[in-house]
């Protein structure tokens, strides 16, 4: 599945261009969610590059997904778009509970940044128990660690293996930051459904953009 929304544009004037209160909601939902609002901020510049309006129909996914449900017209093809900051896919939207009438609310920036880290956050968390079923030792010492410097204050979950506020993290190894890297890199191919290999890396490379 494919929810991305390509937008080319200099990073610099494209941060420079924000509205402040756009960041705002997104470093609000990121800490609901038990986010890192750096990691929230970087998908959202590398999806719509901050519009609110952007969108993406996805015919494919269409035919595929969303076609054999035998919707109503309206909902079939509201269902095939990627709506804004976020982009995240209307059917995704009604899989993680969005009930509105109308899935073109998604383009409402806190609605749909809400629904997105919502659907980001459920990614980080499959990536984190795959890893952790894939070992017993390494990963499980990771995964603790990943735990509780997401439920610490936000700006904790970094890429770096620095974090003032949880001790635990403080004693992590090289290698438990790598583990950590490498459940952000899953994660965010699971966001993207494996559309783009590089897609992690574009998100990773954003996310100094937003400390």
């Amino acid at each position: 599945m494919r929810y991305v929304a390509c937008v080319v544009r200099n990073e610099q004037s494209t941060l420079m261009n924000t509205d402040p209160k756009l960041i705002a909601f997104a470093r609000d939902s990121a800490t609901r969610n038990e986010l890192d609002p750096a990691i929230v901020c970087a998908v959202i510049e590398q999806e719509s590059a901050w519009n609110p309006h952007a969108l993406r129909y996805e015919s494919a996914f269409r035919a595929r997904y969303v076609s054999p449900l035998g919707l109503s017209p309206t909902e079939e093809i509201a269902r095939s778009i990627s709506w804004g900051l976020m982009q995240v896919m209307g059917q995704v939207a009604r899989e993680y509970g969005f009930a509105g009438k109308f899935l073109s609310e998604l383009c409402d920036p806190e609605v749909g940044i809400e629904i997105g880290c919502g659907v980001l956050a459920s990614k980080f968390e499959r990536a984190r128990r795959e890893m952790a079923a894939g070992s017993h030792s390494t990963n499980a010492t990771a995964s603790r660690c990943i735990s509780a410097c997401k439920t610490a204050s936000l700006g904790c979950v970094s890429l770096h293996t620095t974090c003032a506020s949880q001790s635990a993290f403080l004693q992590a190894t090289t290698a438990t930051d790598a583990v950590l890297q490498e459940m952000y890199r899953r994660g965010l191919l699971l966001w993207n459904g494996g559309a783009d290999s590089t897609y992690a890396e574009q998100v990773l490379r954003r996310v100094a953009n937003y400390r």
